[in-house]
């Protein structure tokens, strides 16, 4: 009793002697205290919140504590506008302001696993960018060029007011100064660029999604807002550009006409992509609507070696070419260029030149490219080979197979390019299992003196009424094979074939049912060999030397008989008959004297030696007037 006595009598000491200590208390949830007199408090049990008078004589407010273990701290719990959390030194606090935690500093260090719910609004800056993104923004891998934009403007939303070549160039020199990478695209990007995008050594520009036909489909996209050069090129070109890369992104010319282009101004663009790579990746990307070409690949003379690929991509609508690939001089090089559509603008029977005007695929000074599994249409030429080379070796040749030429004007041209005028160009290239569809003019155009080329297993579709499937334009273009399906009649299968021009045609129609060896240069049919030439043909053989053919057998379908020609002087030497009998139809004798009958000689000489001289003379000289006459002797 003494002890407790003790605690009463202290416990005045605690308290201010200008007032009394008086404690309300509700139970009804929400209720608030209107006002306290000095030294009161009121407490909230319902919402276990504290009401006291401030000195100022405001009414103050705070949460109750729980009880809780010895040596942990207590945790305010209710509601709490403002809480401070730390000592003297530091501390933090926590406030709610419209729905949202603020915290001051701004800095929250999480330790453990994390948040698991939504953080699509919390932005990051990552290091080397310019500004923060929402997480929800951006879920692309690497660095995406929409944070290396100006801080509080779109980057890549299709604004032509936005120049987006800042943002892409600074991620690019960015991804390079780390020693390459990949430079990302949000699948919605609508990059527009008023200057030229910059390729660096070893980095990659990825974008996201598909594209459809003619540039449709949700695919990353940079088109142009300004007429220019190229939209994207190398600084240096005087340097191969290496190991850099173009994924799943889609290139707008937005030329004259098209569905992109502005109203009210015109846009035109020399080349949509214009580089000189080495170990460069072109995939499942598209180019649409350039002024000129659409892709340009090229490289320079000191270069030998030369590997690219392009792969899954589209290329349509450009004025220009739609793959240009071109070198000063022959190189040989290991380009894969497959599986793409290849689409230009036709124009009603127009000659591509060497600057485009709609064609499919240009060529100039490359060997050993491999073409493969191309669809290539609606082209004023759909591929222009050609050679101008100055020197290494007057010789090129690349790998077609599999692809496949439909609706151009001509399907493929070989191109002579600046040579000597008697030097040829010896194409070493293949072609096989191509198929050739409608064309305007010709499926195949030859120059003159391009020889040693073999195409083989391909099919070819009719030829329109005076066009052929293969047209030499010269007679000096020799050393060509051809094997497959003509589907054309004889005579609109070749124009001015060399003598040498060795054909095989395989297939079920009436006109490919015999096996042709050789074609003369009247491709009419006569220069066959068989049992059966087919009607109005005649079955025909030939002997030929250096490409010349020296004799010629033939059948004669008047009588069925087998004439044999001298074609070197143009003369039928003889004919013979399938009743046993044979006819020279022409001179034998010397001089081209013709027997004229049978000699009458003299009585046979005595054999006794008793013949006189006289005698003997007489019969030496009438054997030598028979000899004469009948052109035996002169």
């Amino acid at each position: 009793m003494r002890k407790h006595a003790m605690l009463l009598a202290l416990a005045p000491a605690f308290v201010d002697p200008a007032a009394s200590l008086d404690l309300q208390s509700t139970t009804t949830s929400g209720r608030m205290v209107p006002s306290l007199s000095n030294g009161e408090i009121a407490i909230n049990r319902a919402d276990r919140t504290l009401f006291f008078k401030n000195v100022d004589g405001t009414i103050g407010r705070g949460s109750l504590m729980n009880a809780i273990p010895a040596g942990r701290q207590a945790v305010e719990q209710g509601q709490a506008d403002t809480l401070t959390v730390g000592g003297a030194a530091l501390s933090s606090v926590l406030q709610r302001q419209s729905g949202k935690t603020v915290i001051t500093p701004d800095t929250l260090q999480i330790l453990g696993s994390g948040s698991t719910g939504d953080a699509s609004d919390l932005s990051a800056r990552l290091r080397g960018s310019t500004k923060a993104l929402a997480l929800g923004q951006d879920t692309s891998i690497g660095h995406s060029v929409a944070r290396f934009g100006a801080p509080g403007v779109e980057t890549c939303a299709g604004n032509d007011a936005v120049d987006d070549s800042v943002a892409i160039n600074a991620a690019i020199a960015y991804v390079a100064s780390l020693g390459g990478g990949k430079v990302t695209f949000p699948q919605s990007a609508d990059c527009r660029v008023a200057k030229p995008v910059y390729l660096r050594d070893k980095v990659q520009l990825w974008g996201h999604g598909g594209v459809g036909p003619d540039g449709g489909g949700q695919t990353s996209k940079i088109s142009p807002s300004v007429s220019m050069d190229a939209v994207v090129t190398q600084a240096d070109m005087n340097v191969l550009l290496g190991a850099a890369g173009i994924y799943s992104i889609t290139f707008d010319g937005r030329r004259p006409g098209s569905p992109n282009a502005p109203a009210g101004r015109t846009i035109n663009v020399g080349r949509l992509l214009d580089i000189k790579p080495i170990g460069f990746h072109l995939e499942r990307s598209g180019f649409f609507y350039s002024s000129g070409d659409g892709a340009y690949l090229r490289n320079f003379e000191s270069s030998i070696a030369w590997i690219n690929w392009v792969t899954h991509t589209q290329f349509s609508q450009n004025l220009g070419w739609a793959l240009r690939m071109e070198s000063t001089d022959s190189i040989v090089a290991m380009n894969y260029i497959g599986v793409n559509g290849v689409k230009g603008v036709a124009g009603n029977g127009k000659t591509a030149t060497e600057n485009g005007s709609g064609g499919c695929i240009f060529t100039q000074n490359y060997g050993n490219i491999r073409f493969f599994g191309n669809q290539i249409e609606v082209c004023n030429i759909g591929v222009l080979e050609k050679s101008v080379d100055s020197g290494i070796e007057a010789s090129y040749g690349n790998n077609w197979t599999g692809n496949f030429f439909d609706l151009n004007n001509t399907a493929f041209e070989f191109r002579r390019g600046l040579l000597k005028a008697n030097e040829n160009i010896r194409y070493n290239g293949l072609f096989s299992a191509n198929r050739f569809g409608e064309t305007t003019d010709n499926d195949i155009l030859i120059d003159d003196r391009i020889i040693d080329v073999a195409i083989e297993n391909s099919l070819f579709a009719p030829a329109k009424a005076g066009k052929y499937n293969v047209r030499f334009k010269g007679a000096n273009a020799y050393g060509w094979s051809f094997s497959g399906r003509f589907l054309s009649p004889a005579a609109q299968r070749f124009q001015n074939a060399p003598q040498d021009t060795v054909v095989r045609i395989s297939g079920y129609e009436p006109q490919n049912k015999l096996d042709r060896l050789t074609v003369g240069p009247d491709v009419n049919g006569a220069g066959v060999f068989g049992i059966d030439a087919g009607p109005g043909n005649v079955p025909t053989m030939e002997w030929r030397g250096l490409g010349v053919t020296r004799y010629r057998q033939r059948i004669n379908p008047a009588d069925g008989s087998l004439i044999m020609t001298n074609v070197e002087f143009g003369q039928d030497a003889f004919k013979v008959l399938f009743n046993g009998t044979t006819q020279f139809l022409n001179p034998v004798g010397f001089n081209g004297a013709a027997p004229v009958g049978k000699c009458t000689l003299s009585a046979a000489l005595p054999t006794d030696g008793s013949a006189t001289n006289a005698n003997i003379a007489t019969a030496i000289n009438g054997i030598r007037s028979c000899l004469i006459n009948n052109g035996l002797a002169q």
